[in-house]
Order: C-alpha cells, then structure tokens, then sequence
C-alpha cells in the first residue's frame, strides 16, 4: 500500500475468488451405512436445516442469546471496526477496482448458520473449534469434555471429527473457547444420533 493506493492485480484477485466460489465440498472417503443414512435425512430436516439451509441470506442470522454459544467473537467484531474496513475500501485505490456502492461490512452482534456441505471435514466445531467432533456436539453442553489436543490429523470416522492428539491443548474454560450452547439434537436417542451423522457424511 501507498497511501490509498494499492499494488496488487485486481483482476487475478477477482479471478481467484470467482474460482474458489466454484469449488464443491470434498466427498466423505470412508464407508458410509447408506441405510442408516436414509434414516438419518429426516432427522436431518427436523434438527438441522431450518437453520443451516435454505438460501444465505439475513435469516441465517441467530443472537448469542438465540444459539448459546460463546459471545466472545459476536462482541469483538464492532460496528466501529466494520466502518473502518467500509473506509478502507471505499477509500482504496488500485487498477480495476471500483469501490462498492453498499457498505459491504457490517456488524451484527449475531451468528451466521452455515451451509453443511463438506461439514465431515470441518472438525472441530462451533464457530471457536471447541468441540472435537459431531458426536460430541450432539452431547448435552455440560457433558461435553473440557479439554482436548487439536492438530491430529487422524479422523475418527465413528464420533466425525479428528482425533484427540496433537501438541496444542484446547481448553474450553479459557477466555472466548467456551464449548458450551448449540444444544440442537442433543435430545435424540443414540440410534437416532448415529443415523443423523451418518447423513451429514454425505452432504
């Protein structure tokens, strides 16, 4: 950057980023039990997708208070932070690049419901990674464990997520790694659970 000026291809940019809206989830790799998967597409439905589906637009937007989870990020990211990136990009200047004629950044104090594609590869979970896999996100808040190691790369294909390993220890009662909220599905029997992640391995 000088100034307002900045030394970059815009176009590359935007070739880079039209590319990567292309990209498809990555297939599950390891064996899926089809019949349990079909049992497992209306739970899906019934628990999941009235938040996770649907088109992404303002109505995937849920309150800390809504979901439960940790509010540390929500709050962080001021609306005095989104003005000073609207600045920066309004003010910007480089070869073919035109400023938005929206401000584009905006703080909403809420979470965003994201889509579930490739959701199997994504572990750990939650908006902070506090949780190790799906099995454990469907585990009642208090049950979930309180600490775990994170940069395996092992995958544990009954609980769907990593494994517990790796140099660097998580542990959820530090300052903004609270595990706990996000208590949808918790309530299925353990059948029913096992059926309903053995559908998400195939979105």
């Amino acid at each position: 950057m000088h100034a307002k000026h900045g030394d970059l291809e815009f176009a590359m940019v935007k070739r880079q980023t039209d590319l990567s809206e292309k990209i498809r989830p990555p297939r599950y790799p390891f064996k899926i039990d089809n019949a349990a998967s079909k049992r497992g597409a209306p739970l899906f439905q019934a628990n999941c997708n009235s938040c996770h589906g649907g088109p992404e637009s303002d109505k995937r937007l849920y309150s800390v208070a809504e979901v439960g989870t940790d509010p540390n990020r929500a709050n962080m990211f001021t609306q005095k932070l989104a003005d000073g990136f609207n600045t920066f990009l309004a003010d910007l200047e480089t070869e073919g690049y035109q400023a938005p004629k929206a401000v584009g950044v905006r703080s909403t104090g809420k979470y965003f419901a994201a889509s579930l594609g490739g959701v199997w590869a994504r572990s750990p979970y939650l908006h902070n990674g506090s949780v190790r896999t799906i099995e454990e996100l469907l585990t009642s808040p208090t049950q979930r464990v309180k600490s775990f190691h994170r940069g395996s790369r092992m995958f544990d294909e009954k609980e769907m997520g990593y494994t517990d390993g790796g140099a660097y220890v998580f542990d959820t009662s530090a300052s903004g790694n609270s595990n706990f909220g996000h208590d949808y599905g918790t309530r299925l029997t353990a059948d029913q659970k096992r059926d309903l992640i053995e559908y998400l391995k195939t979105l």
